[in-house]
């Protein structure tokens, strides 16, 4: 008996291991994807940019 309460507890461990991987995976593209698109805008800012020196 004491072996299966072991085992429970191991699976009820394992699946908030897997739990709190996933939310740190969740974060971790929450936290890159405003970077993403900070350095699409800058990218598309600084073609803007020269292009319209060039046509000057």
């Amino acid at each position: 008996a004491d072996i299966e309460v072991r085992h429970g507890d191991v699976i009820r461990l394992e699946e908030s291991s897997k739990d709190l991987d996933d939310m740190f995976i969740d974060m971790a593209a929450l936290v890159r994807a405003p970077v993403t698109i900070i350095c699409v805008l800058f990218v598309f800012q600084n073609a803007l940019d020269y292009y319209t020196f060039q046509l000057i």
